[in-house]
């Protein structure tokens, strides 16, 4: 009995080994999703986890798929895991949360999906220009930044109330990510 012809989309069959022609810039991308992905969800363990082999290794495990099938819903199980981790945990082991924490547990879950939304577009034999990953490192950095800056500014300002202090947030992350599309992509300053 012979397998099923398993065909892409362009209707041709599929090679035994589809990991036979990985080039390192489509590898490198899909590590860009692996590792920021990985280390959220260790960042957000409560610390009675972090310390055991089990749960770490569940968080490689969720960015090792989330790397491997950027495309499914693995990524969104990984910065799912992450998020609720973070948000459950101060909750059901008492200890305070850290804005520290969250902050970079956000960066990382906003670099895993930029990172993962490119790979899911580049297969692993496909050649990546260097530009093409150097924008999307200069685009995902600067938010990046400009969202460091937009922390540090809230969290500097008298203890605002979490009615105003999340809309604030929202509205600032919006807009720097408005700005930073609108300063890096090009020909968009020239049209009116």
């Amino acid at each position: 009995m012979s397998a099923p012809d398993v065909r892409r989309d362009s209707g041709r069959p599929m090679t035994a080994a589809p990991f036979r022609r990985v080039l390192p810039a489509a590898a490198a991308l899909r590590a860009a999703v692996a590792v920021p992905g990985g280390l959220a969800v260790l960042l957000a363990l409560p610390p009675a986890y972090a310390d055991g082999v089990v749960w770490p290794m569940v968080a490689v495990g969720l960015a090792v798929l989330a790397a491997a099938l950027p495309r499914s819903g693995a990524v969104g199980v990984c910065m799912g895991a992450a998020v609720l981790l973070w948000l459950v945990g101060p909750v059901a082991y008492s200890y305070p949360p850290d804005p520290l924490t969250g902050f970079a547990v956000g960066a990382l879950l906003y670099l895993q999906h930029s990172a993962a939304a490119l790979a899911a577009r580049l297969p692993l034999s496909t050649g990546v220009p260097a530009a093409a990953l150097g924008g999307w490192a200069l685009r995902a950095g600067s938010v990046v930044l400009g969202s460091g800056l937009l922390a540090l500014a809230v969290t500097a300002l008298p203890a605002l109330p979490a009615n105003v202090a999340v809309p604030l947030g929202a509205a600032g992350a919006v807009a720097l990510t408005a700005l930073t599309r609108f300063l890096l992509t090009p020909g968009t300053r020239s049209r009116r």
